[in-house]
C-alpha cells in the first residue's frame, strides 16, 4: 500500500473526535479512565474531546481504539467503524 493510500483511509481529526465521544459513551467509560488505561495524562482524552482545535497523534488514535474496542467486546458491544464517522464529518465541513 502506498502513502498516499494510506492517507486516503486515515480518518481525519473530526471524524476521529466524533467516533470517540460515541465510543466512550457505548462503553460507559469516562475519557479520564480511558487516558489513563492507555498510559496518557488524564485529561489528554477530554481536551481532545472538547477542543476541536486540539490534534491527536496517530499512534495515541490507535492505542484508544484499541482499548475500546476491547472495551466494548468484553461488554458484547460492537463499536461502529471509524469509517461511518468520516462521511458525518466530512459533511459538517463541506
Amino acid at each position: 500500500m502506498s502513502k498516499r493510500d494510506r492517507a486516503a483511509q486515515t480518518p481525519h481529526t473530526d471524524a476521529f473526535r466524533a467516533w470517540l465521544g460515541v465510543a466512550i459513551k457505548e462503553t460507559g467509560s469516562a475519557p479520564a479512565t480511558v487516558a489513563r488505561a492507555i498510559g496518557a495524562s488524564v485529561n489528554s482524552v477530554g481536551a481532545f474531546l472538547n477542543d476541536p482545535n486540539r490534534d491527536i497523534t496517530l499512534s495515541r488514535a490507535a492505542n484508544l481504539e484499541r482499548h475500546l474496542r476491547a472495551s466494548a467486546q468484553t461488554q458484547g458491544k460492537t463499536l461502529p467503524a471509524i469509517r461511518e464517522m468520516m462521511s458525518a464529518a466530512g459533511a459538517r465541513h463541506a
